[in-house]
Order: C-alpha cells, then structure tokens, then sequence
C-alpha cells in the first residue's frame, strides 16, 4: 500500500481561542497534530506532508523535532482546503491522503480500508471519502450517494434544502485520492462561491462531471470527531479517557475509582496492577505487573518495575526507573533516578539525578542536593545502605555498600563501605534558658 499524506494544519482556530496552533493542543498528553502522525507512520506512509498557515512558528518546529521525514508547507493565503491540498502535494506520485490535525482519531484500519475499496473496481475510483452517521447531524455537510452506493456530491450545510438537512450520513472530511487523478481533479475546482474559497469537497462533483465514479465508507463517529473549540476539546478528551480505561480494566489492570484515574494515549500498563483514584499517568510511562499505585500520584516518563507500591501523593519524573519490589511513600519526588529491588523511599524525600541500589533504606525528609545552580550531580547509594530521616547528601557523592548515614547529617564526602557517618553540629544544652527567654520576650512584649 503506496500512500502519500498531506494533513491540513493552516487553520487558524479562532475559536480555540488561544496563542497556541490548534494542532498543538493535547489530547491524552499529545498534541493532536502527533496522533495524526503516528498513525500515517503506522501505516508507513510514503510521503508526509503538513501545510501550515503563517505565524504557525511552534508548530512548524514542533513537527521538526518530531521527525526528519515529514515535510512542512506553508500556505501563504488561506484560500480553502483544496488550495491547500494542492500546496502539499507538489512532486506527488502516490495515492493521495487527505487528513486534518484536529481530528486526531483515525485509525490506521480505516486508511487502509479505504485504500482497498479505491482499488476494488476493474476501473478503479477516482475518490473514497470517509462519512459518518451522527447521532446530531448539526452543521456537518452530507454526503449524497444513489441506490448503486456511488457518492454523487458533498454538500456543505450552508447549501442544503430542508430534505437534504434530514440526511445523516455525514462528511468527515478525510478523504484518499487515485494517484492518477489527483492533479487533474484538483486543477478544476474554482471557487465560484461566496467565500471565493476552493473547497475540497467540490472534487467529487469535478470527479462525476470527468466520469469518475466516488465511493465512500462509513466509519464510527468518534473516529470522526474534529476539534474546534475548548469545548470539543474537552469532549474528545473524556471520550479518550473513557476509552484508556475501558482498554485497561479488560486487559487486566484494577481501577478502584476508574472515573478518576488519566492516562496519556502511549501508556503501558500489564496486568495485575492497581490503580488508587485520582492517580495521573503523563507521556511515556510503563508499569510491570503486580505493581500497585496508591492515591493521588503522578508519573510521567518513567518505568516502574514489579510488584512496586507508590504514592500516596508520589510524584516520579521523567528518568525514573524501579526495579523489584521498590517502595516509594506519601509525597517523596524521584527525577532521573534508578532505584534498585527491594530499596525503601517511604516519605517526604526528594531523590534527583540518583542511582540507589539494591536493599536500601532512605529515611524520611532525605534530599539528594543535585543542583548546584550550573550543573546537575550524580548521588551514589550502593546496596544495603540505610540513611537516616533529615539528611542531605551534597552531590556529586558517594555512600559505600552497607553503610550507615546518621539522622540529621549534612553528607559532603564519600562514604566508604560499611562505615558511619555522622555530620551534623554538636548539640549544646543551656541549664534553664528557655524560661530566662520566655520571660525576656514577654517583658518585651508588655513594656
């Protein structure tokens, strides 16, 4: 299947009401314009291709950082989309795919479902054009198809007759075009119409008045969903969410509270795990089975190992990785660290920028110092050490296997195997010095 993709992205979505490009907005923790690229690389598209309108600068270097094989146009003047179809598909020598960037969802089984019925015919079709059933037809246009199931013409809302707005079968917009007519097709759409716009839905009429037969396929509703406001924003992110869900309690994950719980569209979780409510899963996060993840934690870009239990209120950043039965309590932060089996982090602790080994223990309000205000710094903690509660280990530093680090200790220098360190002031007592004080400060405050 040879399929070149042009994706329309030139839009300006006003309605989104944001500085932002539409296409950037995230759905499921992604922009919705790399939804719309992963499957075109799902289906190992040929020739990628985004148009983009002016001032579309993040959005244009977004798609650069992205990846190296997909190209970025620009439509200067917005003058409809197939004035912007015709921008993308210079040099083209494939089927062609149409696809917009806010309408994130569809599936790389529909692209080649369409691909098959372009091709079924001994004459082959010039277009297959995706329709959808709407539970509210709305403001969508509709397509208009005879008794034989040929398309015969898209018609926009606006120029529908009372008789033609009772039609369900909807237009979404996607639509694949034959490699040997796309260009002539395209050529001869004008933009007699008020907006003086070429709109790429008049290619199916340009297609039957040349004798080409259209064709159409019927897709699910949510696959079709476009997003042009905050609110359809909104919208497709619960349907998304209601999905993630769906998708992971029949694969083996328990959800306690499953309304309460996101994840991110790439987040992979095996069975056996459980899931405490408002838990939040951010992009790239991987959970081994019999983990169990406690209230109100967020992870984002981290791997997390078997049979681990974190949170409550653990936040584990990007880097993160944990092997075997690995606990990390009620609000401690871990970024960039690799914590070894069977290591304790219960509470209240911060570990950046680490590698903690196996069996050991880190006692509560214990913070790795890893910045310096130039450079981050690496803490060593080797198997078996126990550091006790309050103490900070100035990085870059190292704590030897089986060494014990004392409550309250400011930790500078390394630490050799199997010893103590103790760093911290010696305490001083003044014999009855607390009431000479009280009585100062209330003399003070009297007088």
């Amino acid at each position: 299947m040879k399929i070149s993709a042009v994706v329309l992205a030139a839009g300006e979505g006003s309605r989104m009401l944001s500085s932002i490009p539409k296409p950037l907005h995230e759905v499921a923790g992604y922009p919705m314009i790399d939804h719309v690229l992963n499957t075109l690389f799902k289906i190992e598209a040929q020739d990628i291709r985004v148009v983009i309108g002016p001032s579309m600068d993040d959005l244009n270097n977004h798609i650069h950082k992205k990846s190296d094989d997909v190209s970025v146009l620009l439509q200067a003047n917005r003058m409809g989309t197939a004035d912007a179809v015709r921008v993308g598909m210079e040099s083209q020598h494939d089927d062609l795919l149409v696809l917009f960037a806010d309408t994130p969802f569809i599936k790389d089984s529909t692209i080649k479902k369409m691909h098959k019925l372009l091709h079924a015919d001994y004459d082959e079709n010039a277009v297959v054009v995706a329709g959808f059933v709407a539970k509210d037809p709305a403001s969508y246009g509709r397509l208009m198809v005879d008794s034989d199931d040929i398309l015969k013409q898209i018609i926009e809302f606006l120029d529908c007759n009372e008789e033609q707005k009772k039609i369900s079968l909807c237009n979404s917009g996607i639509m694949l075009i034959n490699k040997k007519y796309a260009k002539q097709l395209l050529d001869k759409i004008n933009n007699d119409n008020a907006k003086k716009e070429y709109y790429l839905t008049d290619i199916v009429k340009v297609a039957q008045s040349e004798g080409l037969s259209c064709k159409y396929i019927v897709i699910d509703e949510s696959e079709a969903i476009a997003v042009n406001s905050r609110a359809e924003l909104a919208q497709v992110e619960k349907l998304t969410q209601a999905r993630l869900r769906d998708y992971f309690v029949g694969n083996g994950v328990t959800l306690l509270d499953k309304d309460s719980v996101y994840f991110s569209i790439d987040t992979l979780i095996e069975k056996d795990v459980v899931i405490h409510p408002n838990v939040v899963f951010g992009p790239g996060v991987e959970v081994k089975s019999g983990s169990e993840i406690k209230p109100f934690s967020h992870i984002e870009k981290a791997k997390i190992g078997n049979d681990n239990i974190i949170g409550p209120f653990a936040r584990i950043r990007p880097g993160t990785e944990t092997g075997l039965g690995v606990k990390i309590g009620n609000f401690v932060e871990v970024k960039n660290s690799a914590i070894q089996d069977e290591s304790k982090i219960q509470h209240l602790s911060y570990i950046g920028d680490s590698y903690i080994g196996k069996n050991v223990n880190i006692g509560a309000g214990t913070i790795t110092c890893n910045y310096d205000g130039y450079n981050k710094n690496v803490t060593k903690i080797l198997d078996g050490s126990f550091v006790g509660s309050n103490v900070s280990l100035i990085a870059p530093v190292s704590i030897g296997r089986g060494s014990i680090i004392a409550a309250g200790s400011v930790i500078t220098k390394n630490v050799e195997d199997d010893d103590l360190a103790v760093a911290r002031v010696e305490q001083r007592n003044f014999i009855n010095k607390a009431s000479y004080i009280r009585r100062r400060k209330n003399y003070k405050r009297n007088s």
